[in-house]
C-alpha cells in the first residue's frame, strides 16, 4: 500500500473510530438534548466556542446542531448494522442453499436474485417502504430486504468453487453429511468476501437510510437522523447552510470511511490481490 493509501486508511479509521465513539457516548458527549428547543436561539449561527452558545449553531426551532449530529450518529450506525445482520443472514443462507444444492433450489434461488438485482436499489426500498410505512424499523428492513442479493451471488459463486475442491469430496467419501460439510468445512472458508461484502453494504445501507430520511419515508422527525436533518433544512439552504453542510458532511465522511475500510480489506483478504 503506497503513502497516500495509508494516509486515506489512517484518516477513514479515525472518523470511523470517532463516530462509533459519539455513538456508543451520545448522552454524555453531547452538551443538550437533540430534542430540546431554545426559543431565544433560533437559527442560531455557530459561534465555534461552547463558552461562547451553540458551537455549530441551531435549526430553525433551536435545537442544537451539534448534539443533534451527535445522536443522529447512533441512528446512522444502527442503521447500518442491523441492515447488514439481517441481509447478510438471509443472503448467506440462501446464497449458501443455492451453490450446496443444484436443480430446482439453485435454480429457483438464482431466479429470484436476478429479479432482485435487475431491480433499482432505492426503488425497490420505496416500495417496500410504502408497503410497510415510513418508520426506522421499516427503513433496516427495507435497505436489508434491497441488499440480500448481493450476497447470494457472492455466496453461491464461493460455494460452488470450494464444492468442487478435493478436501469436500474427501468429507463426503468419509460419511460427513450436506448439512455438516457447508456448516464446518465449507462456510468457513468463504468468510472473507462475506466480510468485506457486509463492510461495503454498512456505507450503502447508511446512504439508503439517510436517502429515505430524506424523502420523508424512512426515520421520522424529531428523531436526529442526518437524512431527516437535511430534509427539514432544505428550505435554509441560503439564509443558514450550516443546517446543510454538517449533515451532509457527517453522511459523505460515514460512507466514505467505509468504502475506504471495504477496499482495504478486500486488497488483505482476497489472495488473488496478493498474486498468490
Amino acid at each position: 500500500m503506497k503513502g497516500g493509501g495509508k494516509i486515506l486508511t489512517y484518516l477513514s479509521a479515525f472518523f470511523l473510530i470517532s463516530f462509533i465513539l459519539l455513538a456508543l457516548f451520545a448522552p454524555f458527549l453531547a452538551p443538550y438534548s437533540p430534542y430540546s428547543l431554545n426559543d431565544s436561539a433560533l437559527l442560531s449561527a455557530p459561534s465555534w466556542s461552547f463558552s461562547e452558545g451553540f458551537f455549530l449553531g441551531t435549526d430553525d426551532i433551536g435545537r442544537d446542531l451539534l448534539s443533534r449530529l451527535i445522536h443522529g450518529s447512533r441512528i446512522s450506525l444502527m442503521i447500518g448494522l442491523f441492515a447488514v445482520i439481517f441481509s447478510a443472514f438471509f443472503g448467506v443462507l440462501l446464497g449458501l442453499l443455492a451453490g450446496y444444492f443444484s436443480g430446482w433450489v439453485d435454480q429457483t434461488i438464482s431466479r429470484f436474485t436476478d429479479i432482485l438485482m435487475s431491480l433499482p436499489s432505492m426503488l425497490f426500498a420505496l416500495v417496500i417502504i410504502t408497503l410497510l410505512g415510513p418508520s426506522l424499523m421499516n427503513t433496516i428492513i427495507a435497505v436489508g430486504i434491497v441488499s440480500i442479493p448481493h450476497y447470494i451471488r457472492i455466496v453461491r459463486a464461493k460455494v460452488l468453487e470450494e464444492k468442487s475442491k478435493d478436501y469436500i469430496e474427501a468429507t463426503r467419501n468419509f460419511g460427513v453429511g450436506g448439512t455438516r460439510q457447508i456448516t464446518f468445512h465449507i462456510l468457513p472458508n468463504i468468510t472473507s468476501p462475506i466480510i468485506i461484502q457486509a463492510t461495503l453494504g454498512f456505507s450503502e445501507a447508511i446512504l439508503n437510510g439517510a436517502a429515505l430520511g430524506f424523502l420523508g419515508l424512512g426515520a421520522q422527525a424529531p428523531l436526529p437522523e442526518w437524512g431527516v436533518m437535511l430534509s427539514d433544512s432544505r428550505s435554509y439552504i441560503e439564509t443558514a447552510p450550516w443546517l446543510v453542510t454538517a449533515p451532509g458532511l457527517c453522511i459523505l465522511l460515514m460512507v466514505l470511511s467505509f468504502n475506504i475500510l471495504g477496499d482495504v480489506l478486500r486488497d488483505l483478504l482476497d489472495p488473488r490481490l496478493k498474486g498468490l
